[in-house]
């Protein structure tokens, strides 16, 4: 898997549905069994190690999640999948998952092919919703009209229309005061000043809002998850660390805060509602932009409503003037 907090999931998620004792191998354990689960980064940090070499060796079955980075990586990074896999020569059987694969045309995706072999199955959200495997997703894009923005350039144009923008902030605020009440909230964003910022507003209106990013502790995020999960923490505000993968089965309410093009990441920060719910209806209520405050971030938006369409999901416009 591609990070430690994924780990800790899918070793609990093994562990419940097999009732077996999963094997492990980080940065202070070495402890493979008959299924091991790690990470990219830790297995090549340990690549020189003799026993490491010789555990790789030994694999005989392969599955790599979230597979959508080896096709995305770049340089060194990429570098890194393809000695691992080079060392997995015995891994005969070889399972790539993501929800977003070849998306972007480009060399990486024969990279991917190349160490995989071609597709085998390819399932859309919508299709996994209505076998109710998973939640159904219940979108509305928020078409707000910010005047005076139009003649922004360069990074004055999200900092300013995205990040700074009171009215579009005020709108997430005042979804978050109605939604927490009813269900649990996640708001994601892209920076981290965004997060704070809205964090502070939250808070101005008696709201309490964890806040998590790459430098929260990833003992801690586990356990502002879990707490969000089992009702303990109402709303959530979180940067792009979870965008993919982190499992939040009682995720009933996401807004998506940070805007963006990327058909991948709009995918992956949808994911974070599909999980099927253990109580009630099996929905996700989310919230996203149509920014119609500057030509580049109405464009942005498109992007995302037709990542959303592509997947078959239903999109109502909600008309909002500021």
């Amino acid at each position: 898997v591609e990070r430690l907090d994924l780990v800790a999931q899918t070793l609990a998620v093994f562990k419940t549905v097999l009732g077996l004792n999963i094997g492990r191998i980080s940065e202070g354990e070495f402890e493979p069994g008959f299924i091991t689960v790690s990470t990219i980064q830790t297995l090549t940090r340990k690549i020189k190690e003799d026993r490491v070499k010789k555990y790789l060796k030994s694999v005989e079955v392969l599955i790599l999640d979230e597979a959508q980075n080896l096709s995305g990586g770049k340089g060194e990074f990429r570098d890194r999948y393809l000695v691992l896999l080079d060392l997995l020569q015995n891994a005969y059987f070889r399972v790539a998952i993501s929800g977003t694969l070849f998306q972007r045309g480009d060399l990486g995706d024969a990279y991917l092919m190349g160490c995989f072999g071609g597709i085998v199955s390819t399932l859309k959200a919508k299709t996994l919703s209505d076998q109710g495997l998973l939640a159904r997703p219940k979108i509305k894009m928020i078409h707000i009209t910010t005047p005076g923005m139009q003649q922004l350039q360069g990074r004055e144009v999200y900092n300013e229309a995205i990040v700074g923008n009171y009215e579009r902030n005020q709108i997430i605020v005042e979804l978050s005061e109605i939604a927490y009440r009813k269900a649990p909230t996640f708001i994601l964003v892209r920076l981290s000043k965004h997060g704070k910022l809205l964090q502070k507003m939250l808070k101005a209106e008696g709201i309490e809002a964890p806040f998590l990013n790459y430098r929260i502790d990833t003992l801690e995020r586990q356990k502002a998850i879990a707490d969000f999960d089992s009702f303990k923490i109402p709303i959530l505000i979180s940067s792009s660390i979870f965008e993919e993968g982190i499992n939040v089965v009682n995720l009933r309410f996401l807004i998506i805060a940070g805007g963006g093009k990327s058909a991948v990441r709009t995918i992956q920060r949808l994911g974070r509602g599909l999980r099927n719910k253990k109580l009630g209806a099996n929905t996700v209520h989310v919230a996203d932009f149509l920014d119609d405050t500057h030509q580049r971030l109405l464009d942005n938006s498109q992007y995302r409503l037709s990542a959303y369409r592509r997947e078959d999901h239903e999109v109502k416009i909600i008309r909002r003037s500021i």
